[in-house]
């Protein structure tokens, strides 16, 4: 799989993550919108 695609799907799917599951795996609300405002070609 093309590493932008992939990129992408994690992103998309990390945007649908409920709150609970961000803290889970030691993110939060700023972090998770950092990191899905970046374009898909960004690492």
């Amino acid at each position: 799989m093309n590493s932008w695609l992939q990129r992408s799907r994690s992103r998309r799917e990390l945007a649908e993550l409920p709150t609970y599951l961000l803290k889970d795996i030691g993110l939060n609300e700023s972090d998770r919108y950092r990191e899905i405002s970046k374009p898909f070609w960004q690492r």
